[in-house]
């Protein structure tokens, strides 16, 4: 994966792109320069432009990152997205995909601040609307880093004690549910009754969330024939590897399992403890519920999918199921490149060959004449060393933590109303 990096002095502060090139094992190249606005990379006249422009032109890219000046997108709002438009434009052309890296406001009371003439709330929502404008004009992904530096300024997290996460114990709970989900799943691979397995039958979309791929109400999801018939590659390599043994491993291994899948699965084993969270919620409101249904969980004494009959709402007519946000991600977490860099390149460098080499050269080492080569790499190295992907388990939870965090209340916003009235406007 190559990546080229546009910005100023935010973008090259503490050597990032360096930590970039770790996290991600990508090729980092960075056109900066102090203070640079993104109109001098659009400029051929310029120095770092014509370097931008030409390697726009004669380089093959995966993503394009743009930073503006730290408070151009509000000082010069009207040129920046000007600038962006036709820098998006020409990342297109090349193939490639344009990221906007938004940063932050200026420390709240300091001196800086205090010249530039705004209160910290103010310029924070100014560059927050600013970049996510840019965005939705140009329909591109974000690294909301600025949205970060908001969440964390005061050295709190916003999102604990707010009557929306769950609590400890809740997430324990969850965990264990899911836990057990695959040590049903992964006995039934390494055995006979794969074929008549019923731990997919309720792979279905559940539509009450209002997160899903579909237009909010008509999602289906996967058949639990077309479950089985997706991951019969994995049941194979569950009888070889003893160490697949957890639902992160699924789409680690199974090239056709995306998040959409994952989702509706992970959603259909906890919809008991989500029915449960949503009652919760109800009743610190006194609403009460408008009517009663039965639905299907697993259940982790039965190991197997049960019955229940629980309470359900309705909004405009239609049933809800609410989801602790904390446990909402934009991104998905889990990737067999993941593995890869994390843990099996890692290991790598016990050979003399790759000791000394970046993470990034090792990558471009690896054999890669067929597509999706990543997964018949991973495929062969834990074939061989089973113990990589008991590592990958145990660093997770720690990865997780660290991953893009929790979603914001506008990306919520954004993620389950704008997207769902661009659908129906269509």
């Amino acid at each position: 994966m190559r990546i080229l990096m546009l910005g100023n002095s935010f973008t090259t502060a503490n050597h990032m792109p360096d930590m970039l090139d770790e996290l991600t094992g990508a090729e980092i190249v960075q056109h900066t320069r102090g203070g640079a606005r993104l109109a001098e990379q659009l400029n051929p006249k310029t120095k770092m432009g014509k370097r931008t422009q030409e390697a726009l032109q004669n380089e093959k890219w995966d993503f394009v990152i743009l930073q503006e000046m730290s408070n151009g997108p509000i000082t010069s709002k009207a040129c920046f997205l000007e600038n962006a438009e036709k820098l998006c434009e020409k990342i297109r052309e090349n193939g490639a995909k344009p990221v906007f890296y938004a940063t932050w406001a200026y420390q709240r009371g300091g001196k800086k601040l205090e010249t530039f003439g705004m209160d910290y709330d103010e310029m924070y929502q100014k560059l927050y609307e600013a970049y996510h404008l840019a965005a939705d004009r140009n329909h591109t992904l974000i690294a909301d880093v600025g949205k970060k530096f908001y969440e964390l300024s005061d050295k709190v997290n916003l999102y604990a004690d707010d009557g929306c996460h769950p609590n400890e114990k809740g997430s324990q709970i969850a965990a264990e549910i899911i836990a057990d989900f695959a040590d049903q799943m992964y006995a039934d691979m390494r055995t006979s009754r794969w074929n008549n397995s019923s731990v997919f039958d309720e792979a279905h979309e559940v539509n009450e969330t209002k997160l899903g791929y579909g237009n909010g109400h008509n999602g289906k999801g996967k058949t639990p024939e077309g479950m089985r018939d997706s991951l019969k590659d994995l049941c194979d390599l569950a009888t070889k590897i003893p160490t697949i043994s957890c639902v992160q491993d699924i789409p680690v291994f199974v090239q056709d399992f995306a998040e959409d899948c994952m989702s509706d699965l992970l959603t259909n084993i906890l919809r008991r403890i989500l029915t449960q969270f949503t009652a919760d919620q109800m009743q610190r409101y006194g609403i009460e519920p408008d009517g009663y249904h039965e639905i299907r969980s697993w259940d982790r004494e039965k190991h197997d999918w049960a019955w229940s009959q629980e309470p359900f709402w309705r909004v405009a007519s239609r049933k809800i199921l609410l989801v602790p946000k904390g446990w909402v991600r934009k991104h998905f977490l889990f990737k067999t490149h993941q593995y890869l860099s994390l843990v099996i390149l890692e290991h790598m460098r016990d050979d003399p060959r790759y000791r000394d080499l970046s993470k990034r050269i090792m990558l471009q080492s690896l054999e890669r004449e067929i597509p999706h080569w990543e997964y018949e790499e991973v495929t062969r190295y834990t074939l061989a060393h089973p113990d990589a992907l008991s590592e990958y388990h145990r660093r997770l939870p720690l990865h997780y933590n660290k991953a893009y965090g929790c979603m914001s209340d506008e990306a919520l916003d954004k993620a389950v109303y704008v997207r769902r009235s661009r659908r129906n406007a269509g």
